[in-house]
């Protein structure tokens, strides 16, 4: 078994290792603005700088996510509870469908907010956020129907115990109805992002989310020890970080816009 995992492993990164080179090949080749020339490689310290103060808030608020999930995973691990933890981690699968989706809208608003606001379209900017949270509202409010009609077979799938199964699907129903706002926060922070506007988010989601979900875990699951009492930290931490986000965007929208 060890060796076939190492089997597995190696082949994952001889496809990474054969697929970059491929593409760096092509960047050698090509012609055009594409063009990769080594000779011209050298460090441009405006562009690192921009790069970094806009990236490096963006990474740590995508790295606060993983570090709030890491606790609450810890949490669940401590109750010796095999059958919540399994339907935890079969929860943790099946919503994977949601969360590719929504992170695509929050990439598309990124790229097109920042083209607006770099060529001083800021209507249509506000237009495009208005469009894009729409959109992918109406998709989040399809997508979690679908994922509560389908719960039950799909559980089935993958898990034999009933108990499991049941936990699953209430652990489903603590989470999807809840993703719209998850949404609204993903497009709203997308644009902020395009804008190049990434610090005070990243404060936001620091409290909001990874704060707020420690403190829950250490002074409200003790005393609510339940699938609901761990489960429910996600939409709550959702709601007062979505609340907040929107405070702060409608106090300083118009300063974000000054001068341009």
């Amino acid at each position: 078994p060890y060796f076939q995992k190492q089997k597995r492993a190696f082949r994952s990164f001889l496809k990474s290792f054969i697929c970059t080179l491929m593409a760096f090949r092509y960047f050698l080749t090509t012609d055009g603005m594409l063009r990769f020339e080594l000779k011209q490689l050298c460090l441009d310290h405006d562009v690192i700088s921009n790069m970094l103060r806009i990236g490096l808030p963006s990474g740590f608020q995508s790295s606060l996510y993983g570090i709030s999930n890491i606790i609450i995973q810890s949490t669940i691990n401590g109750m010796n509870d095999t059958k919540l933890l399994t339907a935890w981690t079969a929860t943790e699968k099946l919503d994977g469908f949601y969360w590719v989706t929504t992170s695509a809208f929050g990439i598309a608003i990124c790229a097109f907010s920042g083209q607006c606001y770099g060529a001083r379209l800021i209507p249509r900017m506000k237009q495009a956020m208005r469009s894009c949270m729409t959109i992918s509202l109406s998709v989040t409010v399809v997508l979690s129907a679908a994922l509560l009609a389908v719960a039950r077979p799909a559980y089935s799938i993958f898990l034999e115990n009933s108990e499991t199964i049941d936990i699953s699907i209430q652990l489903m129903w603590c989470f999807v109805p809840f993703y719209v706002i998850w949404s609204y926060i993903e497009v709203l922070t997308g644009t902020l992002r395009g804008m190049g506007i990434t610090f005070m988010p990243m404060i936001i989601t620091l409290i909001g989310t990874c704060l707020f979900r420690i403190l829950w875990m250490y002074l409200v699951v003790p005393c609510w020890p339940t699938t609901a009492g761990i489960s429910l930290v996600y939409p709550i931490s959702w709601f007062l970080t979505g609340i907040a986000l929107t405070i702060w965007y409608l106090r300083k929208a118009r300063f974000l816009t000054a001068g341009i």
